[in-house]
């Protein structure tokens, strides 16, 4: 009768590295908001409807296109920092 079991074990040798599920989870540590806005943008789907949510965002949006244009002084002194700081922080590669 065969055996089911590997004979070969644990000594075959792999490329693959390993750890990389705990580089994910902390990147996923250090940026909360990868999870937290879709789940937020769903709750508030479920709780208002895709219609609001949609054109909330749209609108929010919009808003931040028309200031950028119509008063770029207060623009980049008061949105255009933070906007750079949550753009920069979303699409970091580390």
């Amino acid at each position: 009768m065969h055996s089911t079991m590997n004979t070969r074990g644990s000594s075959r040798h792999t490329r693959r590295a390993t750890g990389g599920e705990f580089r994910a989870l902390a990147w996923l540590l250090r940026h909360p908001g990868f999870l937290l806005v879709p789940a937020t943008v769903a709750a508030a789907v479920w709780l208002f409807g895709p219609w609001p949510v949609l054109l909330t965002v749209i609108g929010a949006t919009v808003d931040l296109i028309v200031w950028a244009r119509v008063d770029p002084p207060t623009f980049d002194r008061w949105a255009a920092p933070w906007l750079r700081r949550v753009w920069s922080d979303g699409h970091r590669t580390s």
